[in-house]
């Protein structure tokens, strides 16, 4: 990975270590770094003693992020849902006498996915409601996307991006979707956008759609030049539209978001990567 520049400003120089995920979710201990060549993972001359980490971000963004408060609004929202994730899977033990770790493959018998709702706010101490800022969250999952990526087109070529996440008031990405679905795939990225695409037998028109993707426990995201989701998942773009200084009201802070269905491609993709990965 080209490390001579900054991820979010296009900056030339010295980078710094910025952590995929916010160190604070538990992203410290010693880590090494695999790359697909192939269908077989071979380990980069890579290896990571407090957490995943890449010099991807001058100093200048990397301490930014800090004074906007951005990581921690993700630490907070990364807590609530696993608080939410273990309730539900807790229920579910007791229900159907379900192991706890299956809340993860479990879907819907027509085989669509599974649905945890949420009531944001109540994750850590489900007696005192918890202020979590969607703004800052939106801004730290596309700070993280666009910290992984190899090429400077994302940064480059669309500054919509960029244009969003320096903003500290109500903005928009569009033409770009934001989406998030839960699977415990581990860490895990695309370093370059990903296409799919349909063909319509009648008319004969392809339709091409470009995704980039980056799991971290319990989530995995994507941002898609367009609308179609590369999985089944929830749409959060329009978390752009609250400033970083607002937080969920009482009529949305409930959210539905479905656990990563087996049958989606880059779903199956990450979780047969983790499988695959040496012990």
């Amino acid at each position: 990975m080209a490390e001579d520049w900054c991820r979010h400003c296009d900056r030339h120089g010295r980078m710094t270590l910025e952590h995929i995920p916010a160190k604070a979710t538990g992203n410290s201990s010693p880590v090494d770094l695999y790359h697909e060549l192939n269908g077989q993972f071979e380990k980069v001359t890579r290896e990571f003693t407090s957490g995943h980490a890449l010099p991807t971000l001058c100093g200048d963004c990397n301490n930014g992020a800090q004074r906007r408060g951005l990581p921690d609004a993700y630490t907070a929202w990364h807590q609530d849902v696993v608080w939410h994730v273990s309730t539900f899977a807790a229920a579910m033990h007791h229900a159907l006498g379900e192991d706890p770790d299956n809340v993860w493959y479990l879907c819907r018998p027509d085989g669509r996915a599974a649905v945890v709702p949420m009531e944001h706010g109540k994750g850590l101490n489900p007696t005192e409601m918890m202020n979590l800022h969607p703004g800052r969250i939106a801004r730290q999952v596309l700070s993280g996307i666009l910290a992984v990526q190899n090429t400077p087109y994302l940064l480059r070529d669309n500054p919509v991006l960029t244009q969003a996440y320096f903003s500290d008031d109500a903005a928009s990405i569009a033409p770009f979707t934001l989406h998030v679905a839960l699977a415990n795939a581990g860490t895990g990225y695309f370093e370059t956008g990903i296409s799919q695409g349909t063909l319509n037998l009648a008319t004969g028109r392809f339709d091409a759609a470009q995704s980039w993707i980056l799991a971290c426990t319990p989530f995995v995201f994507s941002l898609v030049k367009g609308e179609r989701e590369p999985f089944t998942s929830t749409r959060i773009e329009h978390w752009f539209q609250y400033s970083v200084h607002e937080t969920f009201g009482k009529r949305n802070r409930i959210v539905e978001y479905p656990i990563g269905r087996p049958g989606d491609l880059v779903v199956d993709k990450l979780y047969h990567d983790l499988e695959q990965l040496p012990p």
